[in-house]
């Protein structure tokens, strides 16, 4: 953890619980640390992520949990993407144990000041430390900033719990919300980016096929 200790995380969760930072219209008050530990099959070509590919915090509470991608992080000039699939990573704690595995995987165009208009919404099924995914037949186009959320409306506690690393990512900004100053969930995006010319040239294809 660098110059952190548990401890100070720790106090910097409960002073930011305390605050009851609110996001979405829901609270968050729940946060545990696990042992750090990697998570199989981290970012690769073709995978638009924030985290580093670990896990060091699990998340439950509230009813939103999302991270904000900016194209141009990963692929500067793109101006959106088609998205094949989602992927999200949950841990499931005996001490803390879900009520339901099931969960909305969203989609919405908004920049960093928030989801705006929800593009795409599919039930998905979690699954302890193991890779979960929302696949779209055919991609899912989004634009060059879109939100992807995890909805646990279905939970009458905020499960199934999510996982975060640990730190800031490698855009030194806040990409998930809420708790982003504590790390990045582990929800990541597979698919392509689309330059302007790509992206004009994609839409001639489906208007001749």
């Amino acid at each position: 953890m660098g110059n952190r200790s548990i401890s100070s995380v720790l106090l910097s969760a409960t002073l930011a619980l305390a605050a009851a930072h609110a996001w979405g219209g829901a609270a968050f008050s729940s946060v545990s640390p696990v042992d750090p530990f990697p998570v199989e099959g981290g970012p690769t070509d073709g995978v638009f992520a924030y985290d580093d590919g670990s896990a060091f915090w699990l998340i439950w509470d509230g009813t939103s949990r999302g991270v904000w991608f900016d194209l141009e992080d990963f692929v500067p000039g793109a101006c959106a993407a088609e998205v094949d699939s989602l992927e999200f990573w949950f841990y499931h704690n005996s001490s803390y144990p879900w009520d339901t595995a099931s969960f909305l995987a969203e989609v919405y165009s908004g920049d960093e000041g928030g989801p705006a208009t929800l593009i795409a919404q599919v039930s998905v099924p979690a699954e302890h430390y193991a890779p979960c995914y929302a696949v779209f037949d055919p991609p899912l186009e989004v634009p060059v900033d879109f939100w992807v959320v995890v909805n646990t409306e279905m939970s009458g506690g905020g499960w199934p719990s999510l996982l975060m690393d640990d730190g800031p990512n490698f855009t030194g900004a806040q990409h998930s919300f809420p708790l982003g100053d504590m790390g990045d969930y582990l929800i990541r995006v597979r698919g392509d980016a689309l330059s302007g010319l790509s992206r004009s040239t994609w839409g001639r294809l489906k208007t001749l096929f």
